[in-house]
């Protein structure tokens, strides 16, 4: 995969993170998203990454998002 070819959604709860952190160890970075912009942000901050997303419909219309890993209950 690219390294922005993916997203991550729900990138701050537990799974999403166990997620996020392997996709660190893989050199991977795709963007992070959530509900919560400053929770998504600063996670994404925290891994060096400057992509996040919080609106699930700008989410889908953006054309370098080819996956989503939805990481909720």
């Amino acid at each position: 995969m690219k390294a922005m070819d993916w997203m991550i959604y729900g990138a701050t709860g537990y799974t999403g993170r166990l997620v996020a952190a392997e996709a660190v160890k893989r050199g991977l970075k795709p963007v992070l998203g959530g509900r919560n912009a400053e929770a998504v942000t600063a996670a994404a901050q925290r891994l060096g990454w400057r992509h996040v997303e919080t609106d699930w419909r700008a989410l889908i219309a953006r054309d370098d998002v080819q996956l989503v890993d939805v990481c909720t209950p």
